[in-house]
């Protein structure tokens, strides 16, 4: 099932002077999709300038319900994994599998010297990205100024609470 007809992306582009430039068929859910001057000039504008080199951002492949689902499936807010503290070995709750990531406790993640983590760049900005991602530790889940709470995530200022989210 289409996300919208063409006719919908037609109206959009009347009413907010976005030129269409180009069709696209998503990759994944097979959906015909539309490339906004917009689209391609904020790419433009924020990509990175490294070594003297811009760095282009590639167009999208996939429709907006795909990259919204994509954006969704990598973020994990609810379940957790039993995983060890790389710097103190104690068990903690994490939103990944310690398999994956290094993690460390939330109060050992805030007082960590992240200006000792790099990568030198070889050229190929998406690759060492990957690298520099896999290197830092992982943040467990996110609590702060948080009592007795240590089976939450998203959470601030909570007291003797278990499983919030």
């Amino acid at each position: 099932m289409a996300y919208a007809s063409k006719k919908v992306y037609e109206f959009v582009e009347k009413q907010s002077g976005d030129k269409i430039v180009e069709w696209r068929t998503c990759k994944l859910s097979g959906e015909e999709f539309p490339i906004y001057q917009g689209e391609i000039d904020l790419l433009e504008k924020i990509s990175p300038i490294i070594n003297g080199k811009k760095e282009s951002y590639q167009l999208p492949k996939y429709c907006y319900r795909v990259r919204m689902l994509r954006r969704e499936a990598f973020r994990n807010e609810k379940k957790f994994y039993s995983a060890t503290c790389a710097r103190t070995g104690k068990k903690e709750i994490s939103l990944v599998h310690d398999s994956v990531r290094d993690i460390l406790a939330p109060k050992d993640w805030y007082d960590e010297d992240f200006s000792k983590y790099g990568v030198d760049y070889s050229g190929d900005f998406y690759n060492d990205l990957k690298k520099l991602y896999e290197s830092v530790p992982y943040l467990p889940r996110y609590v702060t100024s948080s009592e007795n709470s240590d089976y939450c995530n998203q959470a601030f200022g909570e007291k003797n609470c278990y499983l919030c989210v």
